[in-house]
């Protein structure tokens, strides 16, 4: 199913806010949702505290065309679906499949409704195979639980997630070393169950103190896709495709070593397929496929099938020097 869903919210902080959790969560909805304007809008959301609300809720709930969701402290006007500030990705998701399934409940016969049980089997089926980064990502910021601040802990590794700034700290020097020199063979990339999860009552404020690197959502995820993805190969993605860096990352933000400074100069230059690549750089595989699968998820890398065979050189036709001399001045 396929939903508009515009977003009535002046704040440019909070609007940026819900922008940010529509990118990481689409794995965890059953419905594919595109941010529209209210025109063309099967969802409104709407803040409460903004001037005109209840007149613009009113307006959404006497058309047919128009679901609204309500966002603020409480639910002030009792509507049917409701989000609270501040906006957590759980929260979220629960209400967008809630309405996904009412709208689709309304519009089917039983019949219908058999295949959605199916479909929804499918779903339930395609999540257990989800790609190990991505259930790294839905661990790491969807599953919050209404929590404000979680730590996420392995052995030494320890990532701090503060769902109200939408930010992560971690120790990178653990990811960037320990783990890098073991070349990820070790079981801390295998399963997010893995890891033990704390709530902290002081918001980790003692932890962010520990200077611990920060970074936001979405370079969490380009951090999750580079040290969790376990060598597998983004579900987008085939394995005998080419690949070119549209751009260099922007290593002055994103973690990363300097053999992923490497893979990017090869990357740069020349359209490469995994193997090619690892044995042009000397870089294991699994370590270059990650290195791939982060770079797609962040849309810097382009892909497409070789149809053709690369054609042996051939050297150039050597030309008396007088010919030469001759054609120059004669044409």
């Amino acid at each position: 199913m396929n939903l508009n869903i515009a977003i009535r919210i002046f704040s440019d902080l909070e609007r940026s806010r819900f922008i940010s959790l529509f990118e990481i969560i689409p794995a965890r909805l059953n419905a594919q949702w595109t941010i529209t304007d209210c025109a063309n809008a099967d969802v409104v959301l709407i803040d409460a505290s903004e001037p005109g609300s209840e007149y613009f809720l009113n307006a959404c709930k006497s058309s047919v065309a128009a679901l609204p969701i309500l966002y603020g402290d409480s639910n002030v006007y009792k509507v049917d679906w409701f989000v609270g500030r501040p906006a957590r990705a759980s929260s979220l998701i629960d209400v967008l499949n809630g309405i996904a399934e009412a709208l689709s409940n309304s519009q089917q016969n039983d019949s219908t409704q058999r295949s959605d049980e199916n479909l929804n089997a499918n779903d339930n089926n395609s999540q257990k195979l989800m790609h190990p980064a991505a259930l790294m990502i839905q661990k790491l910021i969807e599953d919050s639980h209404g929590k404000h601040c979680q730590l996420f802990k392995y052995d030494t590794l320890e990532i701090l997630i503060d769902h109200d700034l939408q930010q992560a700290f971690i120790d990178d020097e653990y990811l960037l070393k320990t783990v890098w020199q073991k070349q990820l063979s070790s079981h801390v990339c295998d399963i997010p169950q893995a890891f033990s999860v704390a709530s902290l009552a002081d918001n980790g404020e003692s932890f962010k103190a520990t200077n611990k690197k920060r970074l936001d959502f979405k370079q969490l995820q380009w951090l999750c896709f580079l040290f969790f993805s376990r060598g597998i190969i983004h579900e987008e993605l085939l394995e005998n495709s080419v690949f070119q860096l549209k751009r260099w990352p922007d290593f002055i933000r994103l973690p990363h070593t300097p053999t992923h400074v490497l893979l990017s100069a090869a990357l740069v230059k020349r359209s490469v397929s995994i193997d090619e690549l690892a044995r042009l750089s000397n870089v294991e595989r699994n370590i270059v496929v990650n290195f791939i699968n982060a770079c797609h998820h962040y849309q810097l890398i382009r892909n497409y099938q070789r149809t053709s065979k690369v054609l042996p050189f051939s050297p150039p036709k050597k030309v008396p020097i007088m010919d030469k001399i001759i054609s120059k001045l004669f044409g």
